[in-house]
């Protein structure tokens, strides 16, 4: 199963890319990231900063090594399908992801991806929401770790 976020950032002819290596069963996930290969991707200060620490707490509590931890565009097997159907996170879950991919000893990858700008909508990360986004997260993501390693 593959899964992108709907406001046309990402490229349709990318799903392939992300879905081969699951398909193939050399990976139980495979995350499309806007910072491999050739890029044009610039975020705004603010997000590339979130993004930058996010990857920092991933890579230390898990050993997975990702450049975009809160790309919004992934594949997945049956077995993490199986498993998120009733364990995804509801809110802001693309690092959560990674510590529960974590518990079930996941083998992950990422692939380049293209990004646009937002096609459509606006981003529901408002200065309030990306303060608060960052401390839940941040502590969730923390609490799992807690959970896995405790």
């Amino acid at each position: 199963m593959a899964r992108l976020d709907a406001d046309g950032q990402h490229e349709i002819d990318d799903v392939a890319r992300v879905l081969e290596p699951v398909v193939s069963g050399r990976v139980d996930a495979a995350i499309g990231s806007r910072f491999l290969g050739e890029t044009e991707y610039r975020g705004s200060i603010p997000r590339i900063f979130g993004i930058r620490h996010f990857r920092s707490l991933v890579n230390a509590f898990t050993g997975y090594r990702v450049t975009d931890p809160t790309s919004g565009f992934f594949a997945v097997n049956r077995r993490l399908i199986e498993f998120y159907s009733s364990h995804y996170p509801s809110d802001y879950p693309e690092v959560d992801a990674y510590i529960l991919m974590h518990r079930l000893h996941a083998l992950t990858t990422e692939v380049p991806v293209r990004m646009y700008p937002r096609a459509e909508g606006k981003s529901s990360i408002t200065l309030f929401r990306a303060m608060y986004y960052m401390v839940k997260v941040t502590l969730s993501f923390l609490i799992n770790c807690i959970r896995r390693f405790g």
